[in-house]
């Protein structure tokens, strides 16, 4: 495909952990047309540059040793100014976990090495074709999500409305509808919403995830595990998710399945630190004959 002018004036930033792969993928969009290009060597290199403002396409490695490239993604989604940056995933492994991170944390696309150029330039034509030429249910959505991070609810809430009427079985516009109920205190639309968004797709992961947060917010501590389990099957490496996974087994005096939940999330965890420190808050009210065990299976003084 040849890219236009405008398009091929994208600046891109190229994030690996390996010089040769920067490298390669370089060469790679030179080939395509690509002129606008600049290079971090790793995660917390790219959220610096990104802060700096002007990029328009992301290439972004998973596997690096400071910050991983998935932590990349959930800092600038994080952050109001890069919500809508295009962010193409980079891997090595094809493991369907992490796919699925990938989705959730709102990744454009995915693909693994090794790659051709062909492979890139497709990926790059299907993730700018998505955002120039969104259908029409697509545009009335994003704007549902505008509104929703201005809090504007109302509006918000007529905007997911208007998408389930062309697609009535939407299970993100559901799933949104229900973070607009909840955001106006409604729990029981709001249940309501996320059990729809799982009735259309059972592995809509943010949905079971929200759903147990719901059920635990509203004292189902059975409803709250189901759910919450369901979410960390789906997607397993989200270390918030397996902590209150973990609390939930706490609360349901279910203290031996706590521990390799707890474990997991730390495993997982970007900052190991804080993921102690907020296990350690959890467990804190545990009687003390419970202690040990968890002192011995978590490395954490109690």
């Amino acid at each position: 495909m040849e890219f236009d002018k405008k398009t091929k004036k994208m600046k891109i930033l190229i994030v690996d952990d390996f010089s040769n792969m920067r490298k390669t993928i370089k060469n790679m969009l030179r080939q395509i047309g690509f002129e606008n290009m600049e290079e971090a060597d790793d995660g917390d290199t790219a959220v610096t540059k990104l802060q700096s403002g002007g990029f328009d396409f992301v290439i972004l490695d998973w596997n690096m040793p400071r910050m991983p490239g998935i932590q990349v993604v959930r800092t600038i989604r994080g952050d109001i100014n890069f919500r809508s940056l295009p962010v193409l995933m980079v891997t090595a492994e094809n493991w369907e976990d992490e796919i699925v991170e990938a989705a959730e944390e709102q990744v454009n696309g995915y693909i693994i090495k090794p790659f051709v150029t062909k492979v890139l330039e497709d990926k790059i034509v299907e993730i700018l074709d998505r955002i120039h030429n969104p259908p029409e249910g697509e545009v009335i959505f994003n704007q549902g999500i505008e509104f929703l991070n201005k809090r504007m609810f109302n509006e918000a809430k007529i905007a997911f409305e208007k998408v389930l009427k062309i697609k009535p079985n939407s299970a993100k516009a559901s799933y949104f509808l229900g973070q607009v109920h909840l955001e106006k205190g409604d729990l029981d639309k709001a249940s309501e919403s996320f059990k729809n968004a799982i009735s259309f797709n059972s592995r809509y992961v943010k949905a079971h995830h929200s759903l147990g947060e719901l059920m635990y917010k509203k004292g189902d501590i059975k409803s709250a595990i189901n759910h919450m389990e369901q979410a960390a099957s789906i997607s397993p490496r989200i270390p918030q998710r397996q902590i209150l996974l973990g609390e939930l087994y706490i609360k349901d005096k279910r203290f031996k399945d706590a521990i390799p939940v707890f474990k997991k999330a730390i495993e997982h965890s970007f900052n190991i630190t804080n993921s102690k420190e907020r296990i350690k808050d959890i467990l804190k009210e545990l009687p003390n004959n419970e202690k040990p065990m968890f002192k011995d299976g978590l490395g954490i003084d109690l």
